[in-house]
Order: structure tokens, then C-alpha cells, then sequence
């Protein structure tokens, strides 16, 4: 494909991606440029496609020297950090247990990977439309994949936000 018009907006070269967990299986992952929130007028270098995942997750702060306690590590989600001022760990939040240093009412918004190391804009093409619309993020990059936190009462603006930007988001519910 060179550059098929796309709306106001240019399709790029696709790329193609093998999954990892999976060799077999690949997909076509297509770049765009000059998609435009239509409200803030944000430009976004590429389109995403996004997985909502609904299950609330916290964000939980210990002593840096503090050992990463079990119920941290379970669940669908859990990311643990590490500095000198803090032990920081996202998890699921019913999880957490009463009393804990805690932030709450977080859903993560997955870019849909693996993606390749050198690919550039990707978490920037998500995280402008959120900052137009004044909308907090937290985010979290694994080996794979990004992942976007958004407080669930953000929720429905964020994805008016993503959707207008011309990312693809669907919804997946975990119990």
C-alpha cells in the first residue's frame, strides 16, 4: 500500500508483525499521518488499535526497601518499580488490602502488540488527545506492549478523546 488518502489523513507503508507467542500468526500494522482530534485539532503521527481493559487496578506505594508482597503479583495486571525513594506497584485493586498507601479507580487502555522496539510516537499519539482534553494518564511500557491508565470517572471522555484522535479502542471485561 503508498500512501492510499485516508480521509484528510495518509496511509502509510504497513509493517508487518509476527506474535511472539505465536510465530504463526502475524498481522498488518498500518501507520497514519495527519489524523486530527477534531475538537483540539491534535495531530496524531499514527492510529492505534487499543484494547479497554475494565477491571479496576490501584496504584500502590511502599518503602523503597519493602518487600514486593504476594497479593501484589497476582491478577491479570500487576508492574512492579523499583527507585530509591519508593517501591511502587500497579496491581488489580481488590487486591489491595485495607490501609495501604493507595490510588485507586485506574483502567488500562492496551495498545493491541507486540510492537517493535524502534516503533516511534506510538504512547505520544495516544497521550496527546488525552493532555487536549485535560485528562491525567499514567503509563506503563512492557516488553510488548504499551498501556494507558486512565481514572474509570475519565473513562467515557477518554475514549471520546481516543476515538476522535482515529484510535479503534475496544472493550474486554475481565472478572
Amino acid at each position: 500500500v503508498r500512501n492510499a488518502e485516508v480521509g484528510s489523513s495518509s496511509l502509510l507503508p504497513s509493517t508487518k508483525v509476527t506474535d511472539a507467542k505465536d510465530p504463526g500468526l502475524t498481522s498488518r500494522v498500518f501507520r497514519f499521518s495527519g489524523i486530527r482530534h477534531p475538537a483540539s485539532g491534535v495531530r496524531c503521527d499514527q492510529s492505534v488499535r487499543l484494547t479497554l481493559h475494565a477491571l479496576p487496578l490501584a496504584v500502590v506505594r511502599l518503602a523503597p526497601d519493602a518487600s514486593v508482597p504476594g497479593w501484589a503479583t497476582g491478577g491479570w495486571f500487576s508492574s512492579v518499580t523499583r527507585t530509591p525513594s519508593e517501591l511502587s506497584m500497579i496491581c488489580e485493586a481488590r487486591r489491595v488490602p485495607d490501609g495501604m498507601t493507595a490510588e485507586r479507580g485506574f483502567v488500562a487502555l492496551a495498545v493491541d502488540g507486540p510492537l517493535p522496539f524502534d516503533a516511534v510516537g506510538v504512547l505520544a499519539s495516544m497521550t496527546a488527545p488525552l493532555a487536549a482534553e485535560h485528562l491525567s494518564i499514567l503509563a506503563v511500557c512492557t516488553y510488548d506492549t504499551d498501556y494507558v491508565l486512565v481514572r474509570e470517572a475519565d473513562l467515557d471522555r477518554a475514549v471520546a478523546a481516543l476515538e476522535g484522535a482515529g484510535h479503534v479502542v475496544r472493550r474486554l471485561e475481565r472478572g
